[in-house]
């Protein structure tokens, strides 16, 4: 998968995959790039945030995130 933030590669981004009995955790490279390796069957749910300090007076902090949810079949 590639992450992508303001149309660039996102280098360094956190993010986790799972599948209610484990967690995998990753950051992206250098080019946003990032690869997990699902080996069981079943629905897994890769997230990622983003939490960067705010620019804004009233607001400390200023967060993203995104999902996705994979069916991998069993072979």
């Amino acid at each position: 998968m590639v992450v992508l933030a303001l149309g660039r590669p996102f280098a360094g981004f956190p993010i986790a995959a799972s599948d209610g009995r484990e967690r995998l955790f990753l950051r992206t490279d250098a080019d946003g790039r990032a690869a997990f390796r699902l080996d069981r069957p079943g629905r897994w749910l890769i997230a990622g945030t983003w939490l960067r300090k705010a620019d804004k007076p009233d607001v400390e902090w200023e967060s993203d995130f995104t999902t996705l949810t994979l069916l991998v079949a069993a072979h």
